[in-house]
Parts: structure tokens; C-alpha cells; sequence
């Protein structure tokens, strides 16, 4: 059972995260994938989980020719406003110069326009980059990439072998009639990296990506709807979709992704989706879609929020109320009836009398006494409810830090400097990539015991050793700078098991937005997430943590940060506050399948550390600095804990004194 949160400890996250931004700030990013006619702002308030919404770069070319037309009719009447002031040839001349220039701008914006939204969206993958990547890297069918096609418009059907090769002659033979699904193509694609991370950053969310390439005249999958919001981004060809209304109740923002639906509701929307322009289909959305036109139709999904709904919040947090509940009220821990079954469930439910009816009466009653003491007292004041929603928002928390994207084009995850002096000015390296939270090393210690039982069986059976070594040697370096190129180079990166089929993208988890530790918005289903990799649930990432802590606690735990330190017992004993640093996550990893926490992800830290105070005045000037010795008190332990830190490359140095 877990111990109670010191009181010290209650503002944690508050003190230490970014700080608190209102439902519409911090979402720019979004704006790329809008453009002007939509504001982030109304589509966050008035679109967002409500309604489909379709972004046409007609539209938007449209719109931007207009503004450039009043620009130039604008400057050409300053233009001649001066020139009629002149006189004679000196008139004539500056006319002349002035129509030139005014010719040259048309083209010239003209020539921008046609490079808007649509060219950008050409750039961000093509068949070719596909058959690139094929070419250079070890992919594997239903790991690295689905095929499907679905002929009749109503099944799906899987194309290719599980496990087989992927070959660029098998690529290019399944492109001329099925749909083909690319797995994660930010781990490839420079623009991908650089926009989705910006996209985790704001929405605090973990994002997943799939790409859909698909034949003239063939449709990829049957109707369905995902458990992702999900955003459609065509980049080559032409594809119609058809968008209807929920047939049940049920899914409306639906928590579980469909199989091929033969009923559905009323269509809402049939367009024709061109290059650059966008789709946005909330959760549940019931869609599919036929590629039309000449050429292949590509397009890219974004998809986020799986497993990111208050359902599995209140999930996480009543299971801490429970847990708090039982620690203080006995009845709560007192065994269930003897011969309970007799009276139970299926067949005893009609039975009027006996223990199944007192054991119903019993757990009302339980439940009653926990309601009734939330309507009792004030809930922001009631110390076992504020403890289990702060256990649960660090719970979702560390789960999105250890699975998101790193910032990008970083250069390192560690600064290579001489030792921190006390004059130095440090800053963070970005406070929207740092979490800090309470953790029970006793509680970690005890579930990883449990794992460790459970997967005794289990031990030998990893048919991936070869394919992982392989990745590892072929690793990349982040950090390029030209945005819209497609890496070709490095090995095998994100490895997934496909379960589902051509929309999957899972988030947190699989796909388009789930994690890979918490389904945050990826489904293996449809245009959503992937789904090619199991999935996990929030709070997962802390048991792997528990399995892993042995191995790291050496090099990485807060026995070696405070190995000169004599252990109190009254403060706090096992228990000790985590940095997480999401800068250090590997951008290969990204989505794919839960792996050993790696000891550059977090550093553990005495509670009387002073690590609240010193991160929370970083955060507080944020772009800016401070010296080392105004962060603590005690001058020694602020050096102590900024070098550590600094060594992980949470903070990077700002400047450094003559002195």
C-alpha cells in the first residue's frame, strides 16, 4: 500500500513544470497544419472532439491571392503617388521602373502561392521516398509496414506475410493495387520530427504518424472509426473520403477503434482531398476513402489523444482513492462473504436473500461512504483526493515524457564542460521536456519483484536480440538541419507487431498519437494511430521503470547522487523526487514498442535535495539565467545538484564569468 505524500512534496508538479498555460495558448503548432483560414484558437474551442472539419488549399491559395492583390494594388498607388510628383522623362522612368517591379512581384508571389501548402506537403514523403527508405533499411511486413486491399468496399484484406522481408521488387508490385501503410515516418523524415514534437509540446499529448499510399481507383480500407482524433494530410494525388455521423451512442468520442462496420449513420461529408489540403476527424468518426485521379494517392495521418480521455484519468485516480480508502477504513479490508458464489453473479443474481444480496449491499455501502465523505468536505482541500489526482497527473506525466519525441535537431543529450563554477550562469534546456514527481523506491522495488515472477516463463522467447543489435549499429545522429529531407541511412528504427490495419497510428502507444507506454493516440485500426505494436496502459511506464531500476540505480539513482549523505528516516526513507528529461528519448524509438528505461531519461534525488527550489527558479526566468550560487541557499549543494544535472543536459550553460 502506498505511503502518504509529505506535505512538502504536495507541490511538486506545480513548482516545477511549465507554467500554466490556458486551453488555448502554447497550440502554434497546430497552425501548420491549419494555415490562416483556421485559427488555433477556434479550432481548439469550436472544432476540436466536436466536428470534422476539411481545409482546402484552393481555399487558402484563394485567400493568400487576395491579400497579395491588395499588397501590390497598394504599393502600386504609393508608387505612382511619387512618380506623378516628378516631371518630364524623369515621370516616364520612374513609371517604367515601377510597372517592371510590380511585374516582377506578381510572378514572384504567384510563383509562392503555387509552393504554399501543397508543395510543402509533396516534400514531406513521396512513393519514391518510400522505395528510398525500402532500399536502405531491413523493413519487415506487419512490423515495419502493412499492405491491404479492400475490393469489395466493405473487408479488408492483409496482403502480405507477417515476418517476411520487405524487398523494393515486392514494394513496388504491392503498390500497383494495394494500399500500402508506413509505419511511424517521423523516425525518417526531418519536417515530421520537427512539427510533431512541436505538437507533443503544446498539446502534452503523445503523437504518432502513418502514411497511406494507394493505387487509382482502389480503396484501402472499410468503413470504420478510430480511438484517435486524427488529421489527414494529402500530399500527392487525390483521395474521396466519406465522413458520417455516429451510428450508436457509443461512438462518439469512442474509447475502442471498430472492426469494418456494415451500418453506418448519415453521411456528413463526401470532399476530395488534394495536395495540401487538411482532414480533421475526431474520435470516433466513422470515414473511408477511394483514391481518384491518375496517380497514387499519399497521404500522411497525425492522430493523438488515445487513452487521454477523463475516463482513464478517474480510472488512475479512484484506483489511488481506493488505495487511501483502505488505509484508513478497515471494512474496506475485511474478506468477502463465505460461500458467496451460491448467491452471485450470473446464476444467483435473482436470489432475494443470502450472501450474494449482502455482499451487493455491502460494496453500496462502501462506495456510499466514499461519496459521501467527497460531498462532505471541500475536494481542492481533502488531502486523499488532491494526493490522487496529483499521483494520477504524474502518472499520465512521466508516461507521455519517457515515450514522446526528443526536441529537434539536438545536438546532445550531454554538455561536454569543464565542472560547474559558482559564478556560472545556467538556464534549462527547455522546461516543456522536464518532469519532476514523488517516487517510492520501496513500492518500484516491489512491483518489479512481481514482474520478474510473471515473466519468468517467458525468458528466452525475445526473437528481436538480432534485429535490435542490428539497430543499435545503425543508429543516427539528430539534428539536421534541412527539415523536409527523408533519412535514408542508419538501420531499422521503431519496431512494431501490426495488429490492425491501414489508418492505425498509434500514439502513446502504437501509431498516430498513442504511446508506447500509454495509449495517448494511436489505434491499430485506421487512419489514427498504428497499432502495430502491443499496447500498454498509463501507469506502465513505472513498472518498467521497476524492472529496470537495478541495473541503473549505480550509475543513474539517488544513491550515487547523495552517496556522501546519511540516510534520515524521517526523511521520507525510499521515497525520492524524479527528474525526468525527455530531451535524452531517442527519436528511433519513437511509438514503438516498450523498451528498457534508459538511465539518460531520469535521475532520482533526495527529498531535501533542493531540487524543487532550483528548478523552479530556472523555470520562472525561462529563456534566461541564473548563477549557480543564487539557486540555492546552500551554494554547495545548488553546484552539486546543477552540475548533475547539467552532466544529463537538462541545463546548458549560459555563459561563463572572466573572473
Amino acid at each position: 500500500m502506498k505511503k502518504s505524500r509529505p506535505d512538502h512534496a504536495g507541490d511538486v508538479s506545480q513548482g516545477t513544470r511549465q507554467p500554466g498555460r490556458s486551453r488555448t495558448e502554447g497550440t502554434d503548432s497546430v497552425s501548420w497544419l491549419l494555415g490562416p483560414l483556421v485559427s488555433a484558437e477556434h479550432f481548439i474551442e469550436s472544432v476540436w472532439q466536436k466536428e470534422a472539419l476539411h481545409v482546402s488549399r484552393v481555399d487558402l491559395a484563394g485567400k493568400e491571392d487576395e491579400e497579395e492583390q491588395a499588397k501590390e494594388d497598394a504599393q502600386s498607388k504609393s508608387k505612382s503617388s511619387s512618380a506623378r510628383k516628378r516631371g518630364g522623362r524623369k515621370r516616364k522612368g520612374a513609371r517604367a521602373a515601377a510597372n517592371s517591379a510590380n511585374d516582377e512581384e506578381t510572378q514572384s508571389d504567384a510563383q509562392g502561392a503555387d509552393k504554399l501548402p501543397d508543395d510543402l506537403a509533396s516534400r514531406l514523403f513521396s512513393v519514391e521516398d518510400l522505395i528510398k527508405l525500402v532500399k536502405s533499411h531491413k523493413f519487415v511486413y506487419g512490423r515495419d509496414l502493412n499492405v491491404v486491399s479492400c475490393a469489395d468496399g466493405k473487408t479488408k484484406e492483409v496482403m502480405h506475410k507477417v515476418g517476411a522481408p520487405v524487398t523494393e521488387k515486392s514494394m513496388r508490385a504491392h503498390l500497383k493495387s494495394s494500399t500500402v501503410q508506413f509505419f511511424q515516418p517521423q523516425r525518417y523524415v526531418n519536417a515530421l520530427w520537427k512539427h510533431m514534437a512541436s505538437l507533443e509540446a503544446d498539446f502534452d499529448a503523445l503523437w504518432g504518424a502513418n502514411v497511406y499510399i494507394t493505387p487509382p481507383g482502389t480503396q484501402g480500407l472499410a468503413p470504420h472509426y478510430d480511438d484517435v482524433d486524427v488529421f489527414v494530410l494529402q500530399c500527392a494525388g487525390e483521395k474521396r473520403w466519406f465522413v458520417h455521423d455516429a451510428a450508436e451512442p457509443h461512438q462518439v468520442l469512442a474509447m475502442e477503434y471498430s472492426e469494418d462496420l456494415q451500418r453506418l449513420g448519415k453521411k456528413r461529408m463526401e470532399v476530395v482531398l488534394r495536395p495540401g489540403d487538411l482532414l480533421y476527424l475526431p474520435r470516433g468518426t466513422t470515414h473511408y476513402a477511394q483514391a481518384e485521379g491518375s496517380e497514387h494517392s499519399v497521404h500522411i495521418t497525425l492522430s493523438t489523444h488515445q487513452n487521454q480521455t477523463f475516463y482513464n484519468f478517474l480510472e488512475a485516480s479512484f484506483t489511488k482513492l481506493l488505495d487511501a480508502a483502505a488505509s484508513s477504513d478497515v471494512r474496506f479490508r475485511r474478506g468477502l462473504p463465505v460461500g458467496y458464489l451460491a448467491n452471485n453473479g450470473t446464476l444467483g443474481k435473482t436470489s432475494a436473500a443470502g450472501p450474494g444480496s449482502k455482499m451487493l449491499s455491502t460494496m453500496v455501502s462502501l462506495l456510499r461512504s466514499m461519496t459521501d465523505e467527497l460531498s462532505s468536505s471541500d475536494p481542492m482541500e481533502d488531502g486523499s483526493v488532491t494526493q490522487a489526482y496529483h499521483e494520477a497527473v504524474d502518472d499520465f506525466a512521466s508516461d507521455f515524457m519517457l515515450g514522446r519525441l526528443p526536441p529537434f535537431a539536438r545536438s546532445s543529450c550531454k554538455t561536454q564542460v569543464a565542472p560547474l563554477q559558482s559564478t556560472d550562469k545556467v538556464r534549462v534546456l527547455d522546461p516543456r521536456y522536464l518532469l519532476l514527481r514523488l517516487v517510492d523506491l520501496a513500492d518500484e522495488e516491489d512491483e518489479g519483484e512481481e514482474e520478474d515472477d510473471d515473466g519468468e516463463e517467458g525468458e528466452g522467447d525475445d526473437d528481436n536480440d538480432e534485429d535490435d543489435d542490428e539497430d543499435e549499429e545503425g543508429k543516427e545522429e539528430a539534428g539536421e538541419e534541412e527539415d523536409e529531407e527523408v533519412d535514408t541511412s542508419g538501420a531499422d528504427a521503431g519496431k512494431k507487431e501490426a495488429t490492425r490495419d491501414e489508418n492505425a497510428t498509434s500514439g502513446p502507444q502504437n501509431g498516430n498519437g498513442s504511446s508506447t507506454r500509454s495509449k495517448a493516440a494511436g489505434s491499430s485500426r485506421g487512419d489514427g494511430q498504428n497499432g502495430s505494436s502491443p499496447e500498454k496502459g498509463t501507469g506502465d511506464a513505472q513498472k518498467e521503470e521497476a524492472g529496470a531500476r537495478d541495473k541503473m540505480r549505480d550509475a543513474n539513482g539517488a544513491e550515487n547522487y547523495a552517496a556522501e549523505e546519511e540516510e534520515d528516516p524521517d526523511e521520507g526513507g525510499d521515497e525520492v523526487l524524479r527528474v525526468y528529461f525527455s530531451h535524452a528519448n531517442k527519436r528511433e524509438n519513437h511509438m514503438g514498442p516498450p523498451g528498457p528505461i534508459d538511465k539518460s531519461q531520469f535521475m532520482d534525488v533526495p527529498l531535501n535535495s533542493g531540487v524543487e527550489e532550483l528548478l523552479g527558479k530556472l523555470i520562472a526566468v525561462y529563456p534566461m539565467g541564473v548563477e549557480v550560487k543564487e539557486l540555492l541557499d546552500d551554494e554547495a549543494a545548488a553546484l552539486k545538484l546543477a552540475q548533475s544535472l547539467l552532466d544529463r543536459g537538462a541545463i546548458v550553460l549560459q555563459n561563463r564569468s572572466s573572473d
